[in-house]
């Protein structure tokens, strides 16, 4: 609904209001027309409005902006919480359709193939020359939520400069992060993003990573700016970065997966894995969705082929179900055809 009056000096919109996608925004202001340029004095709320939705992320905002000002220098204002908000992004591990596939080297993925120095938005004047000071806070945190990750994205970020010239200064802070890699789980327990007023779309990125593979222990240090960050890796017991990365990617060293039998078999470990995720995937087709039963009802249920025993030197495989947060039922076979079952308790320490 739209209310608005208008005289020779000036336009008045009544409160207005305007529900999309279930979230409601409201408008309401006037304009006064009496002097050299008209001056504006608009106020613009939302609940749990879309801010943006696209295939990676769906935002909601609550809060207030006002316009204030003369046309040739109005003063854009406000606080805005983020709310009800998620990051949802798929990863295929494996195309399903495909005969084949070729195993690249292994290394991180890349943030950006470079952020440009100098980010302005094209508006005319003289709207580009409204000065903006927005607050920008998350009181829900944004989840993290896909095949592969969760967490929680949190932020407290000011945005100052000009409407063409955006400034954001603050930091977005990744919480309990957990990537499920084909063999390993990453960890993050907090990382920093800070952003910069002169480089508004090259932040500083300061994560912190842990995960482990074959009985080694690993962490991962990023940092840098997005357009060129950097990173550090370091194993318990020590092994060179490339092994690192190689541990990371397929649960191997590079000397292991020189075997043909011990990749082939890493490769169907992760074709059934990957199964499993695409079973319980809502597009799934009726073949998949046949599979559902049986797969959750061992959703607790981690197949390894071909893990290497650090002490022996044995190549096993193992499926091992899940009882409660410590204990486990472990079924193994090794490469001579030995078998061995085992109740596993797990003792971590902090």
């Amino acid at each position: 609904t739209l209310s608005m009056r208008f005289d020779r000096e000036r336009i008045v919109i009544e409160p207005s209001s305007c529900t999309i996608a279930g979230g409601v925004m409201k408008l309401s202001g006037e304009t006064i027309l009496t002097g050299e340029e008209p001056v504006f004095d608009f106020k613009l709320t939302a609940q749990n409005a879309l801010l943006w939705r696209d295939d990676l992320m769906i935002a909601r905002t609550s809060g207030a902006i006002t316009l204030k000002g003369p046309l040739s220098l109005a003063r854009v204002e406000g606080q805005l919480a983020i709310v009800d908000s998620l990051v949802y992004k798929d990863i295929e591990l494996i195309p399903l359709q495909s005969r084949g596939t070729t195993v690249s080297p292994p290394e991180l993925p890349k943030f950006s193939e470079g952020a440009e120095e100098e980010f302005n938005i094209d508006l005319p004047e003289p709207l580009n020359n409204w000065p903006l000071n927005l607050k920008i806070t998350t009181q829900d945190p944004m989840l993290i939520r896909g095949n592969l990750a969760t967490g929680e994205i949190t932020g407290n970020v000011n945005v100052t400069g000009t409407l063409s010239k955006p400034r954001p200064t603050g930091s977005v802070v990744l919480s309990e992060v957990e990537a499920e890699l084909p063999f390993s789980t990453l960890a993050v327990k907090r990382g920093i993003i800070s952003l910069r007023p002169d480089h508004p779309i090259d932040p500083l990125l300061d994560i912190r990573g842990t995960a482990s593979a074959s009985s080694t222990s690993m962490n991962i240090y990023v940092f840098g700016p997005v357009s060129a960050p950097k990173y550090q890796l370091s194993s318990d017991p020590p092994l060179p970065e490339r092994e690192i990365l190689s541990l990371l990617a397929t649960g191997s060293t590079t000397a292991d997966l020189e075997d043909p039998t011990l990749a082939q078999a890493k490769l169907f470990q992760l074709f059934l894995d990957e199964t499993r995720r695409k079973a319980n995937a809502a597009d799934a087709g009726p073949i998949l969705r046949s599979l559902r039963p049986p797969l959750n009802a061992v959703r607790e249920l981690d197949l390894r082929v071909a893990e290497g025993d650090p002490f022996s030197g044995r190549r096993f495989n193992s499926a091992s179900l899940k009882l409660t947060d410590k204990w486990a039922l472990v079924i193994q076979l090794d490469d001579e055809g030995n078998t061995r079952g085992l109740i596993r308790f797990a003792l971590r320490s902090r």
